[in-house]
C-alpha cells in the first residue's frame, strides 16, 4: 500500500520524517476539503487508519510493543536486549519520529498517547529509548497545552500510577 510505502521512506530516511508527516498532513487535509466532489468520505479515516498500522506493524515486529512479546522474551530481557539489533532499534526509532510528527501535526492524539502508555508498561531499555525519542519530538506542543491542568493531571497520574491507562487518563 502507498501508507507502507510512506511510513518505509520516514522511518528510513530519519531526516525527512517532518516532511513525510507534512505530506500525509496535506493529503488528509486535502481529502477533506474534497470529500463531497470527488474523494469518497471513508478514505480520510482509511489513510489514517493504514498509517497507524503501519508504524504499530514496525513496533510489534521489532519487539517493541508488549502484545507482541513472548513468555520467553518477558522471563529473559536480557537474552532480548541482546538479540535487537541496530537496524531493528533504528527503525523503531524512525517510527517514533515519524508518529511524533503527525502527532505535531494534529493528526493520530490518541495513538501516540496510547503508544506512550504502552511504552512505560514495558520498562525495558529498548521501549524506553522508544518513549524518549517519542517524547522528545512532541515535547514542544505538549508543553504548549492550553489546558496546563489536564496535561499536569495526565503527568501526575502517569508517575503516581503503576499501571496507567490512556482510557483511565482521559475517562474515554
Amino acid at each position: 500500500m502507498i501508507t507502507d510505502c510512506v511510513v518505509s521512506n520516514a522511518i528510513n530516511e530519519p531526516d525527512n520524517c517532518a516532511l513525510y508527516a507534512t505530506l500525509c498532513c496535506h493529503v488528509i487535509e486535502n481529502t477533506c476539503v474534497n470529500s463531497r466532489r470527488i474523494i469518497p468520505q471513508g478514505l480520510l479515516s482509511a489513510f489514517k487508519t493504514e498509517l497507524i498500522k503501519s508504524c504499530r506493524v514496525v513496533l510489534t515486529e521489532a519487539g517493541v510493543l508488549l502484545r507482541m512479546r513472548t513468555a520467553r522474551q518477558l522471563q529473559d530481557p536480557r537474552r532480548s536486549e541482546q538479540r535487537f539489533d541496530v537496524k531493528a532499534r533504528d527503525r523503531t526509532h524512525g517510527t517514533c519520529r515519524f508518529m511524533g510528527e503527525l502527532f505535531m501535526r494534529d493528526q493520530i492524539f490518541k495513538t501516540v498517547m496510547s503508544t506512550i502508555d504502552t511504552f512505560m508498561q514495558i520498562h525495558d531499555a529498548h521501549s524506553l529509548e522508544c518513549l524518549c525519542v517519542l517524547l522528545t519530538i512532541i515535547a514542544p506542543k505538549l508543553e504548549k497545552v492550553k489546558r496546563f491542568s489536564t496535561t499536569t493531571f495526565i503527568l501526575h497520574t502517569l508517575h503516581n500510577d503503576t499501571n496507567p491507562s490512556v482510557e483511565k487518563i482521559y475517562n474515554l
